[in-house]
């Protein structure tokens, strides 16, 4: 009895990993200045103009403390801690200059940069960032940097539609700016307008020229549009940009799968799953989808060891990874290493109760290592799950019939006629039982449904004499034992039963012995 395994073998999807954050281009502007002291103040500002950011802050401390509610120390002070990082300590003495000069555009801009700037940034901060921007683009409706602003702020409060119209005014305003299409195409992408995306991408990186982020994200756009040549030759040179950038490497690896390029996808797939071992920066913990889709990519190369090595791999770091658990038994059954298969399926069937392919594939290696009852087990739960499949029923009837478990066989089998009503096999099982059962009406029914399905089948015609014979009617059995032994000129019952009859066409030994069915798989894909 054949038997045919299922696997799970397709790649799993990895998010597109590959699309960078936006990017904060614009730089925070000094403030304009009124207040004077003459010392501290002064060497604050000329620390700044000089570069010495350490002392300007020291510096500006010091005036802070002799002019405590003096607006433009306020300001430079909130300006010099946005500068060194200091964002959240850089709000109040933002939010002290702005209520003392409501109509300043460098200090709403140098505000907005703070909050949403700052580690424990809250919703809050972002729509106040929002509400500061949208004022100085009004003030300023021809400042490319204060539309950029808006569009920022925006995107992190995930209004792309918003974040997009600031970015494009942005774009119309400042054409050369490479760093506003860029995030353009990022909200773009997140809105699902991926033409207008790539577009918006592809101008930034004319600008931009070696911006591996913006290469990356290019990449994943054209792997989302289904453009696999197109995301294969901008991931390359992201690639080369930016070797071990995990995020680049799997969506490579996916746009070669996608173009038939199995080899290269499953070197590439190494690669990331070689940098996700290593803790590489954006590769996710413990995640092992590129070893999979590695194993997934070697199998259809037919590299089963190297195949077989990187889903054992994968499950060593993720032993409760499903589809994994299902490619590796499959791979080890393959190899007869029958046991190992079994352990994979059964570990596949406690991590998930319901997947009718493992208990499918459990009974079957059971079965290959003389388990019958677990094969048995393992094909009824199979048959619970999917209750159309007719193949699974057809290696449980078998095993059933094999142990004479006949009037469980016999459920079987009818379920197995009731799915497949023209199909030989169910038939004969039928016709066996109501033989069993004295019901030769019934018998004569179900052989001659096994003949239409089947006119090929010597069992059923064997089957059908068998029944002529019982009824009397020796010469219709005798041409129905002839015909099954054209058919098939081994088979021991039909050999016999025609040997029954004499030269006159008499019986001269008592019993016609009918042929049980043999159960058939057919190959699952």
């Amino acid at each position: 009895m054949k038997r045919t395994l299922l696997t799970s073998a397709a790649l799993t999807a990895l998010g597109l990993l590959c699309t960078p954050s936006f990017t904060w281009a614009q730089n925070t502007q000094p403030p304009a200045v009124t207040a004077q002291d003459g010392g501290a103040f002064s060497r604050a500002r000329k620390a700044y103009a000089d570069g010495d950011l350490a002392t300007a802050r020291t510096e500006m401390e010091k005036a802070i403390a002799t002019m405590p509610e003096d607006a433009d120390a306020n300001a430079w002070m909130g300006f010099i801690l946005v500068k060194t990082t200091d964002h959240a300590r850089a709000v109040p003495f933002l939010e002290k200059a702005l209520a003392k000069k409501p109509d300043s555009v460098d200090n709403m801009t140098n505000l907005g940069n703070a909050l949403l700037l700052k580690s424990d940034r809250t919703a809050d901060d972002t729509d106040r960032a929002i509400e500061l921007f949208e004022k100085v683009a009004q003030k300023k409706p021809d400042s490319a940097e204060a539309h950029f602003n808006l569009g920022y702020a925006s995107a992190r409060k995930k209004d792309f539609t918003r974040a997009a119209t600031a970015y494009r005014k942005s774009g119309e305003l400042k054409p050369t700016d490479g760093q506003t299409f860029i995030n353009l195409g990022i909200v773009l992408q997140s809105l699902g307008k991926l033409d207008e995306a790539a577009q918006a991408m592809r101008t930034g990186i004319s600008n931009n020229t070696g911006d591996k982020a913006a290469h990356a994200a290019l990449g994943s756009i054209e792997v989302q549009r289904r453009n696999y040549s197109g995301a294969v030759m901008v991931l390359e040179t992201a690639r080369k940009l930016d070797t071990n950038n995990y995020g680049v490497l799997v969506n490579l690896a996916y746009a070669y799968s996608k173009m038939g390029r199995s080899a290269d996808a499953a070197t590439v797939y190494e690669m990331a799953a070689d940098l996700a071992a290593n803790g590489a920066e954006g590769a996710p913990a413990n995640d092992v989808t590129a070893r999979y889709n590695q194993g997934v990519l070697l199998g259809q190369i037919g590299n089963t060891d190297r195949a077989l090595a990187a889903y054992e791999k994968a499950l060593s770091v993720n032993p409760r990874y499903l589809d994994a658990l299902l490619n590796a038994g499959y791979l080890h059954f393959t190899r007869a290493a029958y046991a190992e298969a079994a352990s994979r399926f059964k570990a596949a069937t406690e991590l998930d109760g319901n997947s009718f392919v493992a208990w499918l594939n459990l009974g079957t290696a059971c079965q290959k290592q003389g388990d019958g009852n677990g094969a048995i087990l393992a094909w009824q739960k199979a048959a619970t799950l999917n209750t159309s499949d007719y193949d699974v029923r057809s290696y449980l009837a078998g095993e059933l019939a094999k142990q004479k478990r006949d009037d469980e066989a016999a459920k079987v089998f009818a379920e197995m006629a009731r799915l497949k009503p023209d199909a030989a096999t169910p038939q004969l099982a039928i016709g066996l039982a109501a033989m069993t059962a004295g019901k030769l009406d019934d018998a004569f029914k179900a052989f001659q449904g096994a003949i239409k399905a089947d006119p090929n089948s010597a069992q059923a015609h064997n089957n059908l004499g068998v029944v002529y014979e019982r009824r009397g009617m020796l010469n219709e059995a005798k041409m129905e034992y002839r015909k099954a032994l054209q058919l098939d000129p081994t088979l021991m019952d039909v050999k016999n039963n025609l040997g029954r009859f004499g030269d006159a066409g008499t019986i001269t030994k008592p019993a016609a012995k009918p042929t049980k069915p043999a159960s058939k798989s057919t190959k699952k894909k």
